[in-house]
């Protein structure tokens, strides 16, 4: 078989290039970070937006960029469409605002919701020109458990709830264009926004660790590994490719055991989305 090619598992040979170009937003820390270093160290090529650069640099282009400014927002992400042909996004950068219901003001929930929602929908809009001349594309979005339900995290909880549907729908409506979209819905993982909201020996976070097994947060490049995994490179065995990654701290198995041990299918706790999702090899998530 020629070089650059492969098979999608039945007869059909495909086409494949040895790099793709992945952007992903919140690069500069935590998951971000880490997935692109691991993109990086698969030959892939990521380019990175973030409010800050990272300190001990990035594996690519970066892009400086308050990605809670609408506008600003925007024009970056439109001039790196324009630079890289994306193949692939992660759309990471996220906002938490932690509140009570009691103290829940208007203006914050507005921030939160804008930055996890408003953001994902401009670097889609950017990419798709590139993705549907190709008829190849990926999607990852980081969602989060506080989906299911978290307290003090009425705007957090939403956006990354809303997210979810995004996948749900933009993979239905991407299909027939080749590209697939996920989402990792991640619980404590030790990144600074984590640590922030939830120093140590704070009350917050000895509740999130009170309720997982192993009794300790993960770290970044854990989540990073089941979020790479939804990127790959061969075409999905089914028109139809979505899933949201939920964690399975609730089980008690260790991150080794339960990628060893995980569940096939829509049963278990990676669920498929759609039928016909094909499992791939994720560890826990945070």
């Amino acid at each position: 078989m020629p070089a650059g090619t492969a098979k999608d598992g039945g007869n059909q040979t495909f086409s494949e290039p040895m790099q793709r170009t992945y952007l992903i937003t919140g690069a500069s820390k935590g998951i971000g970070l880490a997935t692109a270093q691991l993109l990086a160290e698969r030959g892939h090529r990521v380019v990175g937006i973030a409010r800050t650069e990272p300190g001990g640099g990035f594996p690519g282009p970066f892009y400086c960029c308050d990605l809670g400014d609408r506008a600003a927002s925007g024009e970056v992400i439109a001039e790196v469409a324009a630079a890289h042909p994306i193949d692939g996004i992660l759309n990471n950068v996220g906002l938490v605002n932690p509140q009570t219901l009691d103290e829940l003001d208007l203006a914050s929930f507005d921030a939160v919701i804008d930055v996890n929602l408003r953001t994902a929908i401009q670097t889609v809009q950017a990419a798709l020109p590139n993705m549907r001349k190709n008829r190849w594309g990926r999607i990852v979005q980081t969602s989060s458990l506080t989906a299911v339900g978290v307290p003090w995290r009425t705007s957090y909880a939403a956006a990354k709830t809303a997210l979810i549907s995004f996948t749900r729908s933009w993979a239905l409506e991407l299909a027939k264009d080749g590209i697939t979209v996920n989402a990792v819905a991640p619980g404590p993982i030790a990144t600074e926004l984590f640590n922030t909201n939830n120093p140590p020996g704070s009350e917050s976070r000895q509740r999130y660790i009170n309720g997982i097994p192993m009794a300790r947060t993960e770290e970044p490049r854990e989540v990073a590994k089941p979020t790479r995994s939804c990127c790959p490179t061969r075409p999905p065995s089914s028109p139809v490719r979505r899933s949201t990654w939920m964690a399975a701290r609730a089980s008690g198995s260790s991150s080794s055991d339960f990628a060893k041990n995980r569940p096939r299918g829509e049963g278990g706790f990676l669920k498929a989305c759609a039928a016909g999702f094909e499992p791939v090899t994720p560890t826990v998530s945070r």
